[in-house]
């Protein structure tokens, strides 16, 4: 039997509790890298178009969403309405593409115009 000395047995709970605390770059822990998925809005009376989602992390491992949303048909108009409108609106022709980003207080943030907005909700229409 060997026998290990009495400051080895002291050292290795110590040991396996600061390896511990030490950052995991396979983990989840950043709060950017997990954000619940954003509420999609089937709006009333309109004509809803076709909504994709591509999810991948970024270089810093946070979640990034590039959602894209066609329209009906190719000549018609694609629209992104955040926030039940009041988050303003996208619109392209056939379809349109916006990059959210998951952010320190894990919900989704969209840069559009230079401008950061908090996404709670989004519908994808097709005029």
């Amino acid at each position: 039997m060997v026998r290990l000395p009495v400051a080895t047995l002291i050292l290795l709970p110590l040991l396996a509790h600061t390896a511990a605390a030490f950052w995991n770059p396979f983990s989840s822990e950043l709060p950017c890298a997990s954000c619940d998925s954003p509420i999609v809005i089937k709006p009333h009376g309109a004509v809803s178009g076709n909504i994709t989602f591509k999810v991948d992390l970024d270089s810093n491992g946070c979640m990034q969403n590039t959602l894209t949303c066609r329209a009906n048909d190719s000549d018609s108009p694609a629209i992104i309405e955040f926030n039940h409108g009041s988050g303003g609106i996208l619109q392209g022709l056939d379809e349109i593409s916006v990059t959210l980003l998951c952010n320190k207080d894990s919900t989704w943030t969209a840069i559009a115009h230079e401008q950061a907005l908090d996404v709670i909700s989004l519908s994808c229409d097709s005029a």
